[in-house]
């Protein structure tokens, strides 16, 4: 449940440049959303692809509650990885705001399609978003996964 006083139109969404407060903000609410309940913590390798892509984030005052980033897996197509919200914020539609926003984003980019690998806990979320899964469950990042996509409609 959100915070007493919450509003998710107290939320700004905007892209940040690698290295900034924000940036670095993001990267500790991945790591501690995303990895740390796993065991596991951001490889070297998915550090070395940070500049390879657009990062978004939600901020409430001076605190990033939200993020995911947006890489380029062509001239037409966009892979979003990385979604994270802050747990207290889960259910409030703070990351559904974030999808969308990225959406745009990329639309306004020109790409046409926007994929994802989603933990299978997640897929309710994706397909509330307008996300068709796609193919047989696999495990990333020792969970079960699945390839979700969205055609991006001008």
């Amino acid at each position: 449940m959100p915070p007493a006083g919450f509003r998710t139109n107290d939320v700004i969404f905007r892209e940040v440049p690698l290295g900034n407060s924000e940036y670095d903000a993001a990267i500790r609410l991945r790591e501690a959303v995303l990895r740390r309940p796993l065991g596991l913590a951001l490889s070297v390798e998915e550090m070395a692809g940070e500049p390879e892509c657009r990062h978004f984030v939600g901020v409430a005052g001076t605190e990033v509650i939200a993020t995911l980033l947006l890489k380029p897996l062509g001239a037409e197509t966009v892979k979003m990885r990385q979604v994270a919200v802050d747990p207290a914020l889960q259910g409030s539609g703070v990351g559904a705001r974030l999808v969308q926003f990225a959406e745009a984003s990329a639309r306004d980019l020109g790409f046409h399609t926007i994929v994802a690998h989603a933990r299978e806990t997640a897929l309710g979320f994706y397909r509330r978003l307008g996300y068709a899964v796609e193919g047989e469950p696999f495990i990333e990042n020792t969970i079960p996964h699945r390839r979700v996509s969205k055609a991006l409609r001008p």
